[in-house]
Formats: C-alpha cells, sequence, structure tokens
C-alpha cells in the first residue's frame, strides 16, 4: 500500500473520531447548560448520568473516540513532517497549527476535568461521600477571574480547532468533484456556525456564574 493511501486511511479515522469528539463536546455542553436551571436541576442530572449504564457506555466510546483522535493527528503529523511531496508541505503548516491547537484543548480540558472529577466520581468510587455537590464545584470554580479567562481563552482554542476540523471531515470523506461544487464550499460556513453555538454555549457557564446570575 502506498504512503498515501496509508495517509488517507489515517485521515479517514481522524475524521470519524473527530465525529465522536463533537459529539462528547456536544453531551458534555448539554450537560452544563443544566446549571443554568438551578442547583437541583444540576445535581440530578449528574446523579443521572454518573450512575445509567447505557450513558456511562456510550461516555466510554466518546472517550475512546477522543483518544483515537490524539493518536491520529500525531501520526498524520510525523508523516507530514517526512514527506517530501508537494502537497504534504503545502499542508504541513495548518495541520501544526490545529496541532497545537488541540494540544491547547486537551491540556485545559483534561484540567478542568481531572479537576472536578476527583472530587466527584474518584471519591464516590473510594466510597467517599464528596465535601461538596457538582453544583457546588463550578460554582466556586467559575468564582474565581482568573480561572474564568483562562476558561475563555480555552474556548476560543476549541472554536478554533473546530471551525477548522468540521469542514475538514466534509473534505476528507467528500470526493474531488464535490470540493469544487458551490454547495460544499457552503460547508464551510456551516462548520463555522456549528462551531461558534458549541464556543458560546461553553462561554455562557462561566460569565454566568462570575458575574452571579446563579444567585438569583
Amino acid at each position: 500500500m502506498s504512503n498515501r493511501s496509508h495517509l488517507n486511511g489515517r485521515e479517514l479515522l481522524m475524521s470519524i473520531s473527530g465525529v465522536l469528539l463533537i459529539c462528547f463536546l456536544i453531551v458534555h455542553l448539554c450537560f452544563n447548560l443544566s446549571a443554568l436551571f438551578g442547583e437541583h436541576t444540576y445535581n440530578n442530572v449528574y446523579s443521572y448520568i454518573s450512575t445509567h449504564p447505557g450513558i456511562q457506555i456510550i461516555s466510554s466510546l466518546l472517550g475512546l473516540g477522543f483518544i483515537l483522535h490524539i493518536l491520529s493527528a500525531f501520526f498524520i503529523s510525523a508523516q507530514q513532517h517526512y514527506s517530501k511531496t508537494k502537497k504534504a508541505k503545502r499542508e504541513k503548516g495548518s495541520f501544526y497549527d490545529m496541532l497545537i491547537l488541540g494540544l491547547i484543548v486537551l491540556g485545559f480540558g483534561g484540567m478542568h476535568l481531572a479537576h472536578f472529577w476527583h472530587k466527584t466520581k474518584l471519591l464516590q468510587i473510594l466510597g467517599k461521600t464528596p465535601e461538596n455537590t457538582p453544583y457546588e464545584l463550578i460554582a466556586e470554580l467559575f468564582s474565581q477571574p482568573l480561572y474564568v479567562v483562562m476558561y475563555l481563552v480555552w474556548i476560543i482554542a476549541v472554536w478554533l480547532h473546530l471551525s477548522y476540523g468540521i469542514w475538514n471531515i466534509f473534505d476528507t470523506i467528500s470526493s474531488k468533484k464535490e470540493t469544487q461544487s458551490q454547495q460544499f464550499k457552503h460547508l464551510k460556513w456551516i462548520s463555522i456556525g456549528l462551531s461558534t453555538v458549541i464556543a458560546i454555549g461553553f462561554a455562557i457557564i462561566p460569565l454566568w456564574f462570575s458575574i452571579g446570575l446563579n444567585n438569583n
């Protein structure tokens, strides 16, 4: 099999895992937005999704897709780094930009989830009672201005990564004839639109708590 076939296979894997990652973000966003309806609603939603077997299986599959997406990114990055073809050299810069953005998203996203997880789920697994409810934890986090700023910067990185990534998924699964059509070019704006909706949704949560709307 040629190097190009290998690259296409990895790009396809990255696109499929990217779809799973987008699904993970949408599910996580829906859970986050439940905080706007108050402490009781948010804690009940958290209790439901953290104990429902079906949701746990789906979460594991989405998590696997996340891991595959990261591994695919590094494989393609290495492939393009050592490739001498004109196409690879032309795409190298934009892909490295996406890789750096992806690492920013991974780094802060991982830190945020770990901070939340080890004070809730991990304590429950160890048979201990968490000191704070899930709602109290996010209220505490988003009352810290520095953390809110870091979170908003992370959201911008997510938006940039998704804007290009979603469009690139369409590009990977489409034929050359389809990518040259006018209808296909509209998909770029759809990608930006969907990315913007997700980013705004995530930004609402820290702003909601930081300006004290949760106390009203």
